[in-house]
């Protein structure tokens, strides 16, 4: 008797210290569908950071984010690797703009073999502007592709994103529900607060280096011109210097808008002849630790006002 109270006490620890050896179902109750492990993180993929980006307001510690390509690389000349397609592979959710790619994307979900992942296309619903006619129409095609970079947009793809995400882990609908309320009402914040200060300016005219504000300019009734074919040479020629500085002179152009790590070498000489104020905006290719998406388009914002207001 002794001996069979002895074995189903050890046989109750072993239980205790290894629960994968009981029902799997018991183990991650309504969650059993996602990946094994303490945490039941759902294993998200993304091509680049601002998808991050809403998948991180909407999933925050829920998810597991995989960035595909690689911060620098131009996204259209990306082509997965083994490691990512392995992702792929694994994931439950994958997210891409719809317009900072080529073609691999069809191509490659359809060779993943990954049945029960979940597709969400960011720019999907969205009202395209055509591509600006810089040096990006060659990485781009016809279309800008900075969707992400509006307000409006930006509520769009977030919105999807809790949709999918709902569908794949519905034990925790209202914690994605409510994410989603906060960021969406956010954005609603923000849009009114610049709606309000944007109408109270004369200048509509935003000068920018790379042109990547047309969505939020179309938001604003703003209109975006960009200096990028100048300020991208690396040496350019003194006629081109004299038809920007006049050009400032001209509009009573105050303020230029470049984006982080862009070339301002040509900026900074003008800023002296000038006495332009050249202001950092946040394009999100490139991930900020200590920005959140709020916090970067607050600061874009703020710029964009600053460079109207004087």
């Amino acid at each position: 008797m002794l001996k069979k109270i002895m074995r189903s006490i050890a046989i109750l620890a072993i239980m205790v210290i290894f629960p994968g050896c009981a029902n799997d179902s018991t183990v991650n109750g309504d969650n059993k569908d996602l990946p094994k492990g303490s945490d039941s993180k759902v294993p998200v993929v993304v091509t680049f950071n601002p998808m991050k980006e809403f998948v991180k307001a909407i999933g925050k510690d829920k998810v597991h984010i995989t960035t595909m390509i690689p911060t620098g690389m131009v996204p259209h000349n990306f082509k997965p690797r083994k490691e990512e397609l392995s992702h792929l592979k694994a994931a439950k959710l994958f997210v891409y703009n719809g317009m900072e790619i080529g073609e691999w994307v069809d191509e490659t979900l359809e060779n993943i073999n990954n049945k029960d992942l979940i597709v969400v296309e960011a720019s999907k619903g969205v009202e395209f502007l055509q591509n600006p006619e810089t040096k990006a129409g060659k990485y781009y095609g016809n279309y800008d592709p900075y969707t992400w970079l509006s307000l409006k947009n930006a509520q769009i793809a977030s919105k999807d994103i809790k949709e999918a995400l709902v569908k794949i882990d519905p034990k925790n609908k209202d914690y994605y529900e409510k994410n989603y309320d906060d960021f969406s009402a956010d954005l609603d914040n923000l849009y009114t607060e610049y709606k309000r200060r944007f109408s109270q300016v004369s200048k509509k005219v935003v000068l920018t280096g790379h042109p990547a504000f047309a969505y939020l300019c179309r938001e604003f009734g703003l209109e975006q011109v960009s200096i990028e074919n100048y300020i991208s040479k690396s040496v350019p020629l003194k006629e081109e210097i004299n038809k920007l500085s006049k050009y400032f002179k001209d509009n009573s152009i105050k303020v230029v808008l470049v984006e982080n790590g862009e070339n301002i070498d040509i900026l900074n000489a003008l800023e002296r002849d000038v006495g332009i104020e050249v202001k950092t905006t946040y394009c999100m290719e490139k991930g900020q630790s200590d920005k959140s998406y709020i916090d970067s388009m607050r600061i874009n914002l703020d710029n964009i006002y600053a460079s109207l207001a004087k």
